[in-house]
């Protein structure tokens, strides 16, 4: 019986895993995406109003904050189901703990390339939108600050939960 389950939950683990990478890579892109049509749009929006019609930094964060936060729900997700997939090899012992590791650390590196470039795209353009209305780009350090926090807590947990293997 034990035969028959660790092979089926490895591949609907890895079923789950590839689908879900498709789903939020593709989810990734059109976030990244929606948001440069909306700032194009409101770039355009904002050549034809007055410059006492700027928005404040306020409003600019508070649009912002939304974009990250899912991104960051959506990375978070990717990582998780890198994990189960590393849990159900391990658990089914095709592999060491060591090769489980190294099979896993290219995915989960490539994972952290992309949500940097998703990460990047959007501050680009949250200081953009800062400049044009009039505001220090400074100002958005602030989400620059949160990632970095939660890549490291992502990073710190992901570990820990390796070595609970």
């Amino acid at each position: 019986m034990k035969r028959i389950i660790v092979p089926i939950v490895g591949l609907v683990t890895i079923g789950t895993l590839i689908g879900g990478n498709l789903y939020w890579k593709n989810n990734v892109n059109e976030t990244v995406q929606a948001a440069k049509q909306a700032l194009t749009e409101k770039e355009s929006n904002a050549s034809n109003q007055i410059s006492s019609e700027k928005k404040s930094v306020k409003q600019i964060k508070k649009e912002y904050s939304a974009l990250f936060e899912e991104l960051e729900a959506q990375e978070t997700s990717k990582i998780d189901q890198l994990m189960v997939a590393a849990k159900a090899d391990y658990v089914s012992k095709k592999d060491s703990k060591t090769e489980i590791i190294t099979k896993y650390q290219e995915t989960a590196q490539e994972l952290e390339k992309k949500a940097d470039q998703s990460f990047n795209a959007l501050y680009q353009q949250l200081q953009y939108d800062l400049e044009k209305n009039g505001h220090n780009v400074k100002e958005a350090e602030q989400f620059q600050r949160t990632y970095k926090e939660k890549k490291k807590e992502r990073y710190t947990r992901i570990l820990s939960q390796v070595k609970d293997f």
